[in-house]
């Protein structure tokens, strides 16, 4: 199964909670962590979200692969990823 289908079956979870709860939805925030954010990723830039898109309020990505590993090497990567460790060492 690829992202794209995993992210059609998270928003046909979301959607089918919303219906069976019989929410009326003013904001939705999603929090990812690793490959958990693109699978979000793939669901927010889907049409079927557009009509919860106005609603969007929050989305918090942790450890997320959104660049891939072409850009592993880069010097921005390698800085932030050494001021990270510095940060979480003290």
């Amino acid at each position: 199964m690829d992202i794209d289908m995993i992210g059609r079956l998270l928003l046909n979870d979301i959607f089918n909670r919303i219906a069976s709860k019989k929410l009326i939805i003013s904001r939705i925030s999603f929090i990812g962590f690793s490959l958990g954010n693109l699978i979000i990723r793939s669901a927010l830039g889907r049409p079927e979200f557009d009509c919860y898109r106005g609603n969007l309020h929050t989305y918090l990505s942790f450890g997320g692969p959104h660049m891939g590993l072409l850009y592993h090497n880069m010097f921005l990567v390698k800085t932030g990823r050494d001021l990270l460790a510095t940060l979480l060492y003290y």
